[in-house]
């Protein structure tokens, strides 16, 4: 669970279709090629998405971020841990040995918030930083905030799944993100948008050169409109 009450959550082969989609348009690109995963969590969609293309040969560099990319571990009582972002908001408890999100159903807000000034309140030195998928290091990367110089125009293909929904944003930081992520592509550069329906798990994606949708997985993505108009 992140600070703003939003929840990350992910399981195996998740994005499978999207990769098999979006593999003939990557195909299509001169390589070597840079790709960047972005709100890429713990990085385990990101690794399958590696895994792929290196099976389908193609000569590539991943880079995957997040804006939180690390966990530390906290221990409360007996038997009790949590983990915490750098701030101590909880992200997942272990409850003698059983993983417990930090949306624990039937707890009250009350305790809720009582669980949450005892974070603040315990002066615990913070573990190391624990970073979940060890062999994908993943960079922190807020995407509200102007764009690493190094990061501009380098990129040939930009995933974003699961990040550009109006539930997390409203339309004006939607519109400021894909100028950001644009600003990231060099001019042929491919960015695809996703989002993972909640009622079915049916993957909706849209791939986008510039300002035009190329190709659609199922519905496409919910904010073309805003695709479309962000560059106006």
């Amino acid at each position: 669970m992140l600070p703003n009450g939003t929840f990350k959550t992910t399981w195996r082969h998740r994005l499978d279709d999207v990769n098999e989609f979006s593999l003939p348009f990557i195909r299509g690109l001169s390589g070597p090629l840079r790709i960047m995963d972005v709100a890429a969590s713990s990085g385990s969609t990101t690794a399958e998405w590696r895994d792929q293309l290196s099976r389908s040969g193609i000569e590539f560099a991943i880079t995957a971020t997040d804006k939180a990319p690390f966990a530390y571990r906290l221990k409360i009582g007996p038997g009790i841990t949590a983990l915490v972002d750098s701030n101590r908001n909880p992200l997942y408890f272990t409850l003698f040995g059983h993983g417990v999100s930090p949306r624990i159903k039937g707890l009250k807000a009350p305790a809720k918030l009582f669980l949450r000034a005892i974070l603040k309140a315990n002066r615990s030195p913070l573990s190391a930083k624990i970073q979940l998928t060890d062999d994908l290091p993943v960079v922190e990367d807020d995407l509200l905030s102007p764009n690493r110089a190094d990061w501009v125009g380098a990129f040939h293909v930009i995933r974003a799944a699961n990040i550009l929904n109006r539930a997390y944003f409203n339309d004006a930081s939607i519109r400021h993100i894909l100028t950001v992520l644009r600003e990231r592509l060099n001019p042929d550069g491919l960015l695809i948008v996703v989002r993972t329906r909640e009622d079915d798990n049916r993957n909706d994606a849209s791939i986008i050169r510039g300002s035009e949708v190329i190709a659609r997985l199922n519905g496409g993505s919910e904010i073309e409109d805003l695709i479309r108009r962000s560059n106006d």
